[in-house]
């Protein structure tokens, strides 16, 4: 088994020990597995690497955009 130093901020380690109380986890090894096997996943697909394109509208617009609306809005 491969064995990899890591590094935990005083507020991150602290997160950690309440989750394994909570979860009967026996050692920060396994936790960071469970973690990374449960979440890691979301983590990849959720994660914004690149900014995405917002299309903002004004109120104006939507109020014009109402009023004109085929059903008489």
């Amino acid at each position: 088994m491969t064995q990899t130093r890591i590094v935990l901020r005083g507020g991150v380690l602290e997160r950690c020990q309440h989750l394994m109380e909570v979860t009967q986890i026996a050692s920060l090894s396994e936790l960071v597995n469970v973690m990374f096997s449960r979440y890691g996943k979301h983590l990849e697909l959720t994660w914004e690497v690149q900014p995405h394109e917002v299309t903002l509208i004004s109120p104006e617009s939507a109020e014009t955009a109402r009023v004109n609306s085929p059903d008489g809005g």
